[in-house]
């Protein structure tokens, strides 16, 4: 099973040990929305449904959404482990299903190990930098306000910043913090006025775009760019371009995510949050629930993650970097075109070998 074997030997000699196999007909409910979770699933074979009951707000309709269809080598289950809360969803076989499904307190062992008096994890979050001066023991005495867990490589944990609740640590691995974006045309020049270079780019910009068909780096800066440029006009927006993902930043082993959009007080209400999404690459991360940092937060914690780290750019200069990274790479192509063209008339190229 694809999504099994991703995980670390360890845990699949774990979850080998305390695993129940079993048969689910079609049409039938394995997991209800709203109730309270005492499974996690892997899909040996069969396909089963994804549905969500959403309520129109004006009519008060209840309505039933389909979300997905998991097919065989997947997995669910854990959300409402990882988050505390009930199922969000249900899942219906469409047919004939066998699973394999791991019971709460083994998911708990396994995934979300506490055990002992003070668990590996926390001994990690002693040694981060951002922890200085921050009770650790706080959450030996509440343990469920940092727990510890394996996402699996392109498994998304935070779909939105804005609706997080936690600060993620990464352990072990590699995520991507990643930024949707509208995609860009590259405007196109027109013959007239010239300007300076500062006008046309005044930043250096690095950044890889991703898409579901592709990845490619943009790479933008503005050394070598001509005195006189001339003058930019938006193309023609009539196709309806797919949005791209902007790859903002690879955590590490130590790096965290939430804490430069963190609100202490007042003086914070201008930290941007450009709605970001965290992705896993395969990796062990902790999660430590931010009401619970800052409660615990004094003077020194909140002056030293201020110095630590820096805010993220804001969504309209992101687009607007895009922008000019995609004016920029149209510009330097149809340069180097015409300067091509140029040396072809201006000195014919022979197509005779000498010897």
């Amino acid at each position: 099973m694809e999504s099994f074997a991703e995980y670390p030997v360890n845990m699949q000699e774990k979850i080998c040990k305390c695993a129940f196999y079993q048969k689910i007909p079609p049409k039938r409910v394995v997991i209800r929305q709203g109730q309270v979770a005492d499974s996690f699933y892997f899909i040996i074979s069969g396909q089963a449904m994804v549905t969500v009951l959403d309520e129109d707000k004006r009519t008060g309709d209840v309505k039933n959404r389909i979300l997905a269809v998991l097919k065989d080598g997947t997995c669910f289950g854990e959300l409402a482990f990882l988050y505390n809360t009930t199922r969000t969803a249900t899942v219906t076989s469409l047919t004939t299903m066998e699973l394999i499904s791991i019971g709460r307190d083994d998911f708990y062992d396994i995934f979300m190990s506490n055990r002992g008096q003070e668990p590996e994890h926390i001994q990690f979050l002693r040694n981060c930098q951002f922890t200085k001066d921050w009770p650790i023991q706080v959450l030996l005495q509440n343990p469920t306000s940092c727990v510890f867990h394996y996402y699996k490589r392109n498994q998304v944990i935070v779909p939105d910043s804005t609706k997080n609740e936690y600060i993620f640590v990464v352990k072990s691995g590699t995520c991507q913090v990643m930024k949707k974006l509208d995609n860009v045309k590259p405007r196109k020049l027109l013959q007239g006025r010239a300007i300076s270079k500062e006008n046309f780019l005044t930043d250096t910009y690095k950044a890889k775009v991703n898409t579901r068909l592709r990845r490619e780096s943009i790479d933008s800066t503005e050394k070598h760019i001509p005195w006189s440029v001339t003058h930019l006009n938006e193309a023609s927006n009539k196709d309806k371009l797919e949005p791209v993902f902007l790859q903002v930043q690879t955590l590490k082993p130590g790096d965290t995510f939430g804490l430069n959009i963190l609100k202490f007080d007042e003086t914070d209400v201008n930290v941007p949050n450009p709605h970001l999404s965290l992705v896993s690459n395969g990796s062990e991360v902790l999660m430590l629930k931010k009401d619970t940092f800052l409660r615990h937060s004094n003077d020194k914690v909140k002056e030293n993650i201020r110095h630590m780290f820096q805010p993220f750019a804001s969504t309209k200069e992101m687009q607007r970097k895009l922008q000019t990274a995609a004016d920029w790479k149209y510009f330097k192509a149809k340069q180097m075109k015409e300067l091509y063209d140029n040396l072809k008339k201006s000195r014919p190229i022979s197509t005779k070998l000498k010897i």
